[in-house]
């Protein structure tokens, strides 16, 4: 997934954008219309993916009452335009008139840039402009789910509100997961970006503007590999304090650690920036729904994907009937075996029928949690990044695993009893404490009888 900076509404955040080199960024109109073709053609090279948008949450902010309750303010409106619909269409004129002058700007610059993003308003979506823009790099932003059966094969784009839950995104986006690989359409998350979004592989790309919270709120990033992005909360106390360990990185990020820790606001947006761009840089190696699976995996694929597409978990000698369909299955995005329209043909279903099968189970099951203790040991050396937790965590579960797997393959047999006891009573008036260490009684040989056969039963 390919994580784009967004909050470029003002010249100096360009600047840093430029100065730490972030490859993929979304720019907004307010900032590029005093741009020229000429930065556009110096510039190009830097990004590897440039969109474009226009934030109307300002403009929409005051005029938005118009869709609310009956006030005063309302009714002044209506008493002057006559109607409440003309009072609405007034203020919608004044920024159509706006958006005209933003899109007649791509026009100009479209070779130079990747998307495209219609103007979005709450309650009304994208459609009041839609057909103002004819490219094939317009991006649609959706207001909700019912307009994805209409707009799906029209646009190459199609935005996902960060208002979105993402439980719910999921639900409602699988069913059009063929759609979104036949038609080559890429999808994008506005304002969320974490590892849950990046996991789902729903998500072509995904834009936050949580860069610009560091000269605001005191908040440190820091990427620490696993694709984890950890946030220091300046509220909490722990957001600048964090910085003093951070002296190193700032050396080889050439940043001056002074800076970063007197709150300098360019030191601390271009610490930030730096590791924002560093998780994008994994996160850009996930694939999702749009990867094509070739039979030689590319440099710049996980390995992983290479270990789940030669799996024997799904091997064609594997392959069976099965009731689950590719097209709504939730790993459909990933799965090495999946065909659009069919049914899935792996087969998930262990045979249990004898003892040998039982071990070999077990043995299965220790041997793919093997796995993944070894790969993440290797994660953590090669990330560098100090200790990982999650790898003392697959290692005590791998322990515990071949401990239980012990206790399941070694049955106590029908003719064995196993006694354990402590201090004296019956073991010790049946067998005595002779040899144990310090000392003990022999074998008892008194001529009381303990009476240990089984009790009658009233069949008997």
């Amino acid at each position: 997934m390919r994580v784009c900076l967004s909050g470029v509404v003002r010249e100096e955040r360009l600047d840093k954008i430029l100065e730490a080199k972030v490859r993929s960024v979304v720019l907004d109109y307010s900032v590029v219309k005093d741009l020229s073709l000429d930065w556009f053609e110096d510039n190009r090279d830097q990004f590897d993916c440039i969109m474009l948008e226009y934030d109307l949450t300002g403009a929409w902010s005051r005029m938005k009452y118009l869709w609310g309750g009956e006030t005063d303010r309302v009714l002044r409106a209506i008493e002057k335009h006559g109607s409440l619909s003309n009072a609405k269409e007034h203020l919608l004129s004044k920024l159509d008139q706006r958006v005209t002058s933003y899109l007649s700007f791509c026009n100009n610059i479209e070779g130079l840039i990747d998307v495209i993003w219609l103007p979005f308003l709450p309650n009304m979506g994208c459609s009041r402009w839609e057909k103002l823009l004819k490219s094939t790099k317009i991006g649609y932003t959706l207001w909700s789910f019912n307009e994805i059966d209409t707009i799906i094969h029209n646009y190459s784009y199609v935005g996902i509100p960060s208002s979105f839950d993402t439980e719910v995104v999921k639900v409602e986006m699988k069913p059009y997961i063929a759609s979104l690989k036949s038609f080559g359409i890429k999808t994008h998350r506005w304002g969320r970006v974490d590892k849950e979004t990046l996991l789902t592989g729903l998500f072509w790309s995904a834009s936050s503007s949580n860069w610009l919270s560091g000269s605001k709120y005191g908040v440190t990033f820091e990427y620490v590999g696993n694709l984890k992005l950890v946030t220091h909360h300046g509220s909490k106390g722990s957001g600048k304090s964090v910085r003093n360990k951070l002296k190193s990185k700032c050396e080889t990020l050439s940043l001056d650690h002074c800076l970063l820790m007197s709150d300098d606001r360019r030191t601390v947006d271009l610490w930030n920036l730096s590791q924002w761009e560093a998780y994008s840089t994994e996160a850009n190696r996930v694939g999702g729904y749009w990867t094509k699976r070739e039979a030689a995996v590319s440099k710049d694929q996980l390995p992983v994907v290479n270990n789940q597409t030669e799996s024997s978990l799904a091997t064609s000698s594997q392959f069976g009937s099965y009731l689950r369909t590719c097209n709504s299955c939730y790993l459909s995005a990933n799965c090495p075996a999946f065909e659009p329209d069919n049914n899935c043909r792996i087969s998930t279903t262990p045979k249990v029928d004898t003892p040998e099968d039982v071990q070999q189970l077990i043995n299965k099951v220790i041997q793919i949690q093997g796995e993944r203790v070894l790969f993440a040991s290797m994660s953590e050396r090669i990330q560098n990044a100090g200790l990982n937790p999650e790898v003392s965590s697959e290692m005590e579960t791998l322990t515990k695993l071949m401990k239980d797997a012990r206790e399941i393959a070694s049955p106590i047999g029908e003719d064995e009893v196993l006694i354990k006891a402590k201090g004296s009573g019956v073991i010790s008036r049946l067998f005595g404490g002779y040899g144990r260490s310090g000392g003990g009684s022999k074998p008892s040989t008194s001529e009381r009888i303990i009476d240990i056969s089984p009790m009658e039963s009233e069949d008997d």
